[in-house]
């Protein structure tokens, strides 16, 4: 009998919880799905500790590693030299991409210096690449953005 007060116990739990996270608005839910998932490493960290069955040092190095991410932040914010070159030097200040950095993300960057580049060769390679980064198969939206974007500069330029 005292083996089952615990299961039922956890059942509970599960049933409440999940019931609570569908009461969460949507753009919620992920930030309490993570803070619940912290709570219970946290739970389980005292447990073992309790337990015996891991020393402290290791459960308070294990409960800082969440903590990961903003402790970086702060490091790149102290130290700035550790920051990484964002802005493109080929981009152009306007935030638009300039005509050769187009004829790289396409793949067209010899014909393009050559000055032999059509528009059927263009449209062709567009196609090409499209159909590997489209987000409905498996690419994502900014790469699919970046290509639609390079196909317009370099259509202006043709």
């Amino acid at each position: 009998m005292f083996r089952l007060l615990p299961v039922l116990l956890f059942i509970a739990l599960v049933f409440f919880g999940y019931q609570w996270l569908k009461s969460q608005p949507a753009g919620k839910k992920r930030r309490a799905i993570l803070q619940t998932l912290f709570a219970l490493l946290m739970v389980l960290l005292i447990y073992l500790v309790m337990t015996g069955r891991i020393h402290w040092l290791g459960a308070a190095l294990a409960a800082l590693l969440p903590l990961g991410k903003v402790a970086l932040g702060l490091i790149v914010q102290i130290l700035p030299f550790l920051k990484r070159r964002t802005q493109n030097p080929q981009a152009t200040t306007n935030g638009r991409m300039s005509p050769s950095e187009a004829a790289e993300v396409l793949g067209l960057k010899q014909s393009f210096n050559q000055g032999t580049l059509t528009q059927s060769e263009l449209l062709k390679a567009h196609k090409a690449l499209m159909q590997k980064v489209h987000p409905d198969r498996g690419g994502n939206d900014y790469l699919a953005q970046r290509v639609n974007q390079a196909k317009d500069v370099l259509l202006q330029e043709v």
